[in-house]
């Protein structure tokens, strides 16, 4: 008699491509495409390292012949493939902006197209493409690198011998956004609670509160919208001897780990915010907060031309006009002068009522 209660096996989703990695139950092995059938081999290891390694000596075999039905994967299958393995090493966050360039890659390139067939004059009409619908040269830059990443995969697994985005260059200055004007600001945080009181679904309701505490961090701090979405608790304390303080955690090149100290009026809101339990402030909100800030855009089209991170530009030029550009830059954590000045949003009406007082 058979067991109805036995549970079915997980099945393995359909493969197309080159050998690559696939992990079940802790266990590594190589999965590739043969006669049109997903097939695995064991490399006998749960250490990703030397899964990787035992995968190119497999790779290697393949190369020299032994298993010559393989074919290269389409571009989008090698888009689809280098989304899998970044799940692995970012968090979900990152992984949902990385979905977004693959999907727009996915969006021109034919689904046919193998990954042999690209070419620099291919990449280069694709960035032209994006140019042409509207995108910011800095987010087409992004594009590019994401791009680049695909195919340097694709190399480092001997799948294609040299990456074709290589020789491609893309020169682009970054945007000069607009800031909040406050009365802007006060009137969106105005609007996020009534989103909130009028939302039928509790998870809205959250969303549209997170929105709003984020802001309000953002526009009393000035911190980049990743650094806020990554805080965690262990980052923040509310009793140092210097006063409440957070530990920002970035890139080098924007201004690496620093311990700044947190305004007092953000106080209240970040310990409110503890009680619920979550790992950070905002830790795993943000495709969340995304969708609700877009779908709070298409109903309040006047807040169309901002974003959060447009809130340090606020930030910056506030802090220039009363404690001067070097403490600003200071807790900015620009990395030049210049890149002060690229956030400093003081007008001509400024410069000239600086000047009257001054020969007064």
């Amino acid at each position: 008699m058979k067991n109805k209660n036995k549970k079915a096996p997980r099945r393995r989703h359909s493969y197309h491509g080159k050998p690559d990695l696939w992990r079940r139950d802790g266990h590594f092995y190589a999965i590739w495409t043969e006669d049109g059938k997903t097939k695995t081999k064991s490399l006998k290891t749960t250490d990703i390292i030397e899964a990787e390694e035992r995968l190119k000596e497999f790779r290697t075999q393949i190369h020299l012949g032994e298993t010559p039905s393989i074919k290269p994967p389409t571009v989008h299958e090698a888009v689809d493939q280098w989304l899998e393995w970044k799940k692995l090493q970012v968090s979900a966050g990152t992984i949902s902006d990385y979905r977004y360039f693959g999907n727009k890659m996915k969006g021109y390139f034919g689904a046919t197209m193998s990954v042999t067939e690209m070419t620099g004059q291919k990449i280069e009409a694709y960035l032209l493409h994006l140019k042409n619908q509207g995108l910011a040269g800095y987010s087409v830059k992004t594009q590019l690198g994401a791009l680049h990443a695909v195919f340097s995969r694709l190399v480092r697994q001997r799948v294609i011998p040299y990456n074709p985005a290589d020789g491609v260059d893309f020169q682009a200055q970054a945007g000069r956004r607009e800031p909040w004007p406050e009365p802007l600001y006060r009137e969106y945080l105005v609007d996020l609670l009534a989103e909130r009181d009028t939302a039928s679904r509790y998870l809205s309701k959250n969303i549209f509160q997170d929105l709003h505490d984020r802001a309000i961090v953002i526009w009393w701090s000035g911190l980049r919208t990743i650094e806020v979405d990554r805080l965690l608790w262990e980052d923040i304390e509310f009793n140092s001897d210097n006063g409440p303080q957070w530990t920002i955690r970035s890139p080098e090149k924007k201004g690496g780990v620093t311990t700044l100290p947190i305004a007092p009026i953000l106080v209240p809101l970040l310990m409110e915010r503890k009680k619920r339990g979550l790992e950070g402030p905002f830790r795993g909100r943000y495709s969340a907060m995304r969708r609700g800030w877009a779908k709070f855009k298409q109903k309040h089209p006047k807040y169309a031309a901002y974003d959060h991170h447009c809130m340090r530009h606020s930030f910056v030029t506030r802090l220039v006009k009363l404690h001067g550009r070097e403490m600003a830059s200071s807790l900015a954590r620009h990395a030049s002068i210049e890149m002060n000045q690229h956030y400093d949003h003081r007008g001509i009406a400024e410069m000239g009522k600086a000047l009257r007082k001054e020969s007064a």
